[in-house]
């Protein structure tokens, strides 16, 4: 392995707002094409059910499941980063060893504050942004 030459304290302050907002930016590209697909799916639709019985949202179809991320998406900003410093690598199967990026938002949409997860893999035409979880913000860690 080849050390880095970055000073230790620069790799901890990773993900900066730049990245974060490369990250957004292309998160949102990625869903509104249909380029998204669930890291879990039991458990995004454990969550998507949620959304829709909290909410009163359509969550049944894929287009009702994309149009809810867009709005999350198009709501988060960078300061909204509640993920850890550098991100945590996923261990769930086809996102094995991505990077997760998780947001906490008051949010307008859903009139609530709300936690949202996804990493982003795969290359040219085989990009997508992975889906951990869209639902209420909850206080206890192991609810996303």
């Amino acid at each position: 392995m080849i050390p880095s030459k970055r000073p230790v304290a620069k790799l901890l302050e990773r993900p900066s707002t730049k990245e974060l907002w490369k990250k957004l930016t292309e998160a949102k590209s990625l869903v509104q094409n249909a380029k998204w697909a669930p890291a879990e799916p039991a458990k995004l639709k454990a969550d998507f059910d949620e959304l829709e019985s909290l909410f009163g949202l359509e969550t049944a179809l894929l287009g009702d499941q994309t149009a809810i991320l867009m709005k999350a998406l198009e709501e988060i900003e960078a300061a909204n980063y509640a993920g850890t410093h550098p991100p945590m690598r996923s261990y769930e199967g086809a996102t094995r060893t991505l990077e997760m990026f998780a947001f906490r938002w008051k949010s307008i949409h859903f009139n609530s504050e709300m936690y949202f997860k996804f990493c982003l893999g795969g290359a040219d035409k085989g990009r997508r942004a992975w889906v951990f979880s869209i639902h209420p913000h909850r206080d206890d860690k192991d609810a996303d």
